[in-house]
Parts: structure tokens; sequence; C-alpha cells
């Protein structure tokens, strides 16, 4: 669900120990299970951020419900055998993807060698204007992030849809098919990263 204005002012407020930071929340810009995306004014800027906030909901459920999945694939395992040791490796890499979402040192981490190995490095071969924006961890459940002025993918026309579709799906190939040493991958792609 999306979290409402007040709601996010609390969260806001939670993360800076009782004291809310000068900035007005202008506009939510996406919300997630774990976490969700205002752009913020600064008071007195005129550059807008992007905050992303890790719900604390998230945190707290999350351990509880892996802790019950453990339990279910112990159960099967010991009273079915290895049949369903499938599902208790599901288990595992599902709790593995949670955490490294959950991580917003990880995200900025990825963001900046993303930036810096793949799509700098490659920019020329790739014939595009690729930018990623600067981000800053300012807490465990808070980050903010530089204002990527443009639009949504789903708001453009069919025929610049496909554009741009074709223009991400180039990027990609080259980053994953390259003959690098490293290959830098973000699993985390969907509209709103791009």
């Amino acid at each position: 669900r999306e979290p409402e204005r007040e709601s996010m002012y609390r969260d806001l407020e939670t993360i800076g120990h009782g004291k809310l930071p000068q900035a007005y929340i202008e506009e939510l810009k996406g919300a997630a299970s774990m976490k969700y995306a205002i752009k913020v004014r600064a008071n007195g800027s005129r550059e807008p951020l992007i905050l992303k906030v890790l719900r604390l909901e998230s945190l707290m459920h999350t351990a509880v419900e892996f802790n019950q999945l453990d339990a279910m694939a112990e159960y099967l395992v010991k009273n079915n055998g290895k049949k369903y040791g499938i599902f208790r490796s599901i288990v595992n890499a599902s709790r593995q993807a949670v955490e490294r979402e959950q991580n917003f040192y990880n995200e900025a981490k990825m963001s900046e060698a993303l930036k810096t190995f793949a799509y700098q490095n490659n920019r020329d071969s790739l014939k595009n204007n690729i930018s990623v924006p600067i981000e800053t961890v300012l807490h465990e459940r808070l980050m903010a992030s530089q204002y990527a002025n443009g639009t949504s993918i789903e708001a453009l026309s069919p025929e610049d849809q496909t554009a741009a579709a074709k223009t991400i799906l180039e990027i990609e190939a080259k980053l994953l098919f390259s003959d690098a040493d490293t290959i830098y991958f973000d699993p985390d792609r969907h509209p709103g990263n791009y």
C-alpha cells in the first residue's frame, strides 16, 4: 500500500531521532513492499532530491516470515525426504535477495560500480547518454538520490517505448556479454530504476 503523507513524515522523524528534516515532501514517486521513494525539496533549495525510505515493517516482518519458512522447509525435508530440498533452496535464495534489497549500503555500492565500471566505461561504444544518479546513504533506512528529471517508460508513446526498450536491451546485452574479466550486473532492473 502507498504510505500516507503523515506516515512518511513520521518515518523521517523516527529516522532522524525525533527531528524532522528541513524538507518538504512534494510527491510519492513509487512504493513497494520494502521501500518507497519520495521527491522532496529541502528548505531554500531549488533542486529536488529523491529519498528512498526502507519501511520499518519490512525489517520486522521479513525476519519472522523467513523463520517460519525455514521451519516449514526443515519439516518438509525431515518428513518427506530430499524432494523438498528445492523448496529449502528457494527459501534461502529468497532470503538472500530480500537481505540485498534491505541493505542501502550495498545498493549504493552497486550503483557506484555500475556507474563507474559499466556505463561510463562503455559510453562511447553504447552511443547513448547514460547517467546514474549520485546516491548517499544517510541512515540504514534512508538513502538520498540525485533527482533524475525525466518521464516514466510507461508514460511514453508506444513507438518511444519500443525505442527505449531496444536501447535498454542493447545496453544490458553489452554489459552482460562483454569480454571483460568482470561483469557488473544489477538484478534489480525494472522501469522505476530506468
